[in-house]
């Protein structure tokens, strides 16, 4: 009897043992996966509830991390670098214009949202033809030119509602 007690206790601090070490590894996996979420080549002021939302703000955000993404993973030479750094300006501006959009009423928000998907549109071009052909630089200087345009994302950034240059 007493060897069957000794048994299931042994047994029960096994389980134990195990379910802490797959506790700990997953939240280090965890945190491992949030930080390679999080790394932009630029500083991003993004709200952390976006992580996972659904909210049109946060999928464009997402959608503009992964363009960046692969545009610095691209194989480019040095002849790209000035149109790489002017993208990432670009994708960090763009950034900023979804956390403003983001404190937008939501009345106002179609057109400025409308208008940044464009633009991150123009980033995800640039990326898939950089990636096909990486010696390229027509398609890093063609979206830096339809981003640096009067429409580009740097030519007004909107403010939140009842700044010196709201979005009308």
């Amino acid at each position: 009897m007493k060897v069957a007690i000794v048994v299931v206790a042994l047994v029960v601090l096994l389980v134990a043992c195990a379910a802490t070490l797959f506790g700990i590894a997953l939240v280090r996996s965890s945190r491992a996966h949030l930080r390679s979420e999080s790394s932009l080549p630029y500083p991003s002021a993004v709200p952390a509830s976006w992580a996972g939302s659904h909210d049109p703000e946060a999928r464009l955000h997402r959608r503009l991390r992964d363009a960046m993404r692969a545009v610095i993973s691209a194989d480019a030479g040095a002849a790209q670098i000035d149109g790489r750094v002017r993208l990432m300006i670009a994708a960090e501006e763009i950034d900023r214009r979804l956390v403003a959009v983001h404190a937008l009423p939501a009345d106002r928000k179609a057109q400025p949202l409308a208008q940044v998907e464009g633009w991150i549109t123009v980033i995800e071009q640039a990326a898939t033809e950089l990636a096909s052909d990486p010696s390229a630089s027509l398609p890093l200087d063609s979206a830096v030119g339809r981003l640096s345009g009067p429409d580009g994302p740097a030519a007004s950034a909107p403010r939140a509602p009842g700044g010196p240059a709201e979005i009308g």
